[in-house]
């Protein structure tokens, strides 16, 4: 990609004088061949805003580093593709869409150009004083065209700026490399907590490289528009909403390399695949882990900690990271789940539930509420759960806040069905519907009030302060929703014991000590 060769060209590509592509002199200068077709891919391009695609190929003639340009209409941006950033372009006959412009080296006039001869099998290179180092060939296949790189280079390649999309790249697996960035054209999706570093750039190649050095960075957005670079710790973003070229939101995930997945795909390693936190980047607990995943409509990363891991010399009870357990004792039994509570103001019930669905959980229980003794030896007691303020982390990023004088709406899995109310999970309920009755607000229910969200700051229900008004399921008048789960332990994901070992670690590997824990966490981001 561009900041690969802005690191490793010889210093006199940048000082060559510059080549007038309406030359009509016998020597050979850079002139583009122009076709109808569409590069397979977009994403390791660079986007511009032109009038016109000759302004589009003008930028191209400019950069010394670009070899294509492309413009799907005149009313879209232009890409251009620096050297080793571009492998195949369709034609239209073939399913492309728009305008490909082939940067080639040669003496042919301007206006007499043989495309079929400069497009099949003619090698180029892209600093006219050196012929043997970074040359690239055009090769004519049956749905258009082919780009292959030569590199000759005597001195090493370098490998750990490596992010281009053309993986399993062959220097992926050098053991000094063992972190990448996996990038695509997205932008942040619901639930994003944004809290982290940002400032304004002028690349998205500088705004991905920010990410790499930064210990902290786990994923980095970036919009072409507003040339805002964004960098996100883990846990800030679960929804990463799937974009195209054209939207012009850049994001990347940084990603630790193993044995296994440096042989990977892009897409292969965006799916279902597992990644260690520690040390590849900042962690604010330890033994912390996180799941990749592809959806049509997202790319998610969940992130989880290890069953046994401890927050401030209390256990977290296997629940996921940015989320809560609950507990209910007593001198027979242990019950535990797991809850979140996300702000999403305007979302519906059936949006809601979607949501919930895709981090593994289901809109929420009412389980119980309150502490209660039993008043004899074998005292029991239950962990409040339905507080819409907890949060890990302070100040609060996700939750609610304390709602204080502002009462809080929030979607919970109570669902009509037929004439019964009915709850997404009833084997949450501690107690029977008779012992412990649905604290409804006063007059409510529709006829087609099907769903329900919980109305914190009433007083319906004496001890807890809410209640539960009925609603239609695409009712946008609430602060956000709740999901639950039981703990990791009963999920169908990887433990952390296993994780680890995949990354050629022990269990209780993988971290700074404690003082350089401390200092890094002391660090600002």
């Amino acid at each position: 990609m561009r900041f690969l060769l802005s690191l490793t060209l010889p210093l006199f590509l940048f000082l060559t004088p510059s080549y007038s592509l309406d030359s009509e002199t016998n020597s050979p200068t850079y002139k583009f061949v122009t076709v109808s077709g569409e590069p397979t891919t977009l994403n390791a391009s660079d986007v511009i805003q032109v009038a016109s695609f000759e302004e589009c190929t003008g930028k191209c003639e400019k950069d010394p580093v670009c070899v294509v340009a492309y413009q799907a209409n005149s009313s879209d941006p232009c890409y251009l593709f620096a050297w080793n950033s571009i492998q195949e372009v369709t034609r239209n006959e073939s399913g492309g869409v728009g305008t490909v412009a082939f940067k080639v080296y040669t003496d042919q006039p301007s206006c007499e150009l043989n495309s079929p001869f400069l497009l099949n099998g003619k090698v180029y290179p892209i600093n006219p004083n050196d012929t043997t180092n970074y040359l690239w060939k055009i090769d004519t296949s049956e749905g258009g065209w082919k780009i292959t790189y030569i590199d000759n280079r005597e001195v090493a390649p370098l490998t750990c700026a490596n992010f281009t999309f053309n993986r399993p790249y062959e220097d992926g697996c050098d053991p000094e490399c063992n972190i990448t960035m996996v990038q695509f054209w997205a932008k942040p999706g619901p639930i994003t907590i944004m809290y982290g570093k940002n400032d304004t750039v002028e690349t998205w190649t500088e705004c991905l490289n920010k990410c790499y050095d930064e210990w902290p960075c786990n994923s980095v957005h970036y919009d072409v528009a507003t040339k805002f670079c964004f960098r996100f710790k883990v846990g800030m973003v679960t929804f990463i909403e799937r974009m195209t070229a054209s939207d012009g939101n850049h994001m990347a995930i940084k990603l630790p390399m193993n044995d296994k997945n440096c042989k990977m795909t892009t897409d292969q390693l965006l799916d279902n695949q597992y990644y260690l936190v520690a040390p590849a980047m900042y962690y604010p607990q330890k033994r912390m882990y996180f799941r990749v995943q592809t959806t049509p409509k997202y790319y998610l990363i969940k992130t989880y900690l290890d069953k046994d891991s401890f927050y401030q010399g209390t256990t977290l009870q296997g629940c996921p990271y940015m989320s809560m357990a609950s507990g209910y004792w007593n001198e027979l039994s242990k019950e535990v789940f797991c809850y979140r509570h996300s702000k999403q103001p305007g979302i519906t019930q059936t949006e809601a539930k979607e949501l919930c669905h895709l981090q593994d959980m289901e809109l929420l229980t009412d389980k119980y509420t309150g502490a209660v003794s039993s008043g004899q030896k074998g005292e029991w007691y239950i962990m409040e759960m339905s507080i819409l303020q907890t949060d890990l982390t302070t100040p609060v990023r996700t939750g609610f806040g304390f709602p204080g004088m502002n009462p809080v709406k929030t979607w919970y899995g109570l669902e009509k069905v037929g004439d019964k109310w009915t709850w997404s999970m009833p084997e949450f309920r501690v107690f029977k519907d008779e012992d412990m009755p649905i604290p409804w607000a006063v007059g409510t229910g529709g006829s087609g009030d099907t769903c329900a969200y919980l109305h914190w700051g009433t007083g319906a229900d004496e001890y807890a302060g809410y209640d539960f008004i009925a609603a239609p399921c695409n009712s946008t008048d609430v602060d956000g929703f709740s999901c639950g789960s039981w703990q990791q332990e009963y999920m169908d994901i990887k433990q952390y014991k296993d994780v680890t070992a995949e990354f050629g670690y022990e269990q209780d590997c993988c971290g700074f000590s404690d003082a350089e824990w401390k200092e890094l966490k002391a660090t600002p981001y």
